[in-house]
């Protein structure tokens, strides 16, 4: 069997319209069998973003910036 792919995913946050096709995009790659990492999942409020960054892309099979 193949490994999951995993992708984390990094956007812009300019406005609530992109932030919300974002989510969309990964949450239908979550339903198709890709482990997505979302700051909007996966950090908690007030973390530290640029740890939580470092480590996802060195950790990820796939690096999405939007």
């Amino acid at each position: 069997m193949s490994p999951v792919p995993k992708c984390f995913m990094s956007y812009s946050h300019d406005n609530k319209e992109h932030e919300e096709w974002v989510l969309s995009l990964a949450t239908r790659l979550r339903e198709n069998g890709v482990d997505v990492i979302l700051d909007q999942w996966d950090l908690g409020l007030g973390g530290d973003i640029p740890a939580f960054m470092d480590g996802l892309t060195e950790s990820s099979s796939y690096l999405c910036l939007f």
